[in-house]
């Protein structure tokens, strides 16, 4: 397929990939809102971006998602996507990593305001090397052939993001090394370090495996293994957060937050 071909959106919203230079900004993975941010003009403002550009954007407190497309290129500017709170059982890291891959970016084939619905599903390895949002769920049959795989490509938008396409239509997202991503109000630099870097992946891994819905759910009942799995964890971030890292400051503030607000009800 040519890189030319539209691709879906939303319903009734195509757009074009484009390659190009990809983003100079870095995506950031906000662990207290739960999103995933990219943006070109950086921290403008949120009026004067809404007023300069056209696309999605939550409405009234809608299920909907932040894409803005400047209104004279179509070009994308900004994107704020939701991180599902459910968790997947299964993904195929390999047949994406294989998928061919366009840098560049996205525009509007038709300029307009469009809703683009909140993602349903989530998944990362144990090694916390990928991080996997998907629209749709991965084992959805393919309408036009239930044993053909559907085609794949991606759009790498920036260092380590890329918008993953499926049978022409947008179907997630991917992080690669996703806890380098981290970011939030926790003062502090990142420690430096691969080894550093690998095992905050592991403890990124293990955050979201245990705020899945199905867990949280049964932590609100009393389970005492997932209470103390999210205690462990937050023992083995004490060590970087003593050092004032930034990453493992936001991981443990999440991982309170979720033993204080599930903690136990008063008898």
């Amino acid at each position: 397929m040519a890189a030319a071909d539209p691709i879906e959106l939303a319903p009734g919203t195509l757009a074009l990939i484009v390659p190009g230079e990809p983003f100079a900004a870095r995506p950031a993975l906000r662990l207290d809102s739960l999103e995933l941010s990219l943006a070109t003009d950086g921290d403008r403002p949120f009026e004067a971006r809404l007023a300069e550009t056209t696309g999605s954007s939550e409405w009234l407190w809608d299920a909907a998602e932040y894409w803005r497309f400047d209104r004279t290129s179509s070009r994308l500017v900004a994107i704020t996507v939701s991180l599902p709170a459910d968790n997947c059982p299964k993904e195929d890291p390999e047949a994406w990593a294989q998928a061919p891959t366009v840098t560049g970016s996205i525009e509007l084939a038709t300029p307009g305001d469009f809703t683009r619905a909140e993602g349903v599903a989530r998944w990362i390895d144990p090694a916390g090397t990928t991080l996997i949002l998907r629209y749709e769920p991965p084992d959805l049959p393919q309408p036009e052939s239930p044993t053909r795989p559907p085609d794949r490509r991606r759009v790498r938008l920036t260092e380590g993001c890329f918008l993953l396409i499926e049978s022409d239509r947008v179907a997630g997202w991917q992080l690669e090394r996703p806890a380098r991503f981290i970011t939030g109000d926790s003062g502090g630099a990142p420690l430096p370090g691969a080894e550093v870097e690998e095992e905050l992946g592991r403890l990124l891994s293990t955050l979201i495996a245990l705020t899945d819905d199905v867990l949280l759910d049964a932590l609100d009942r009393g389970d005492a293994a997932t209470r103390e799995a999210l205690q462990s964890l937050d023992q083995r971030l004490e060590p970087y957060c003593a050092q004032h890292d930034s990453r493992a400051l936001e991981m443990r503030r999440l991982t309170r937050q979720v033993l204080e607000d599930f903690g136990p009800r008063p008898s």
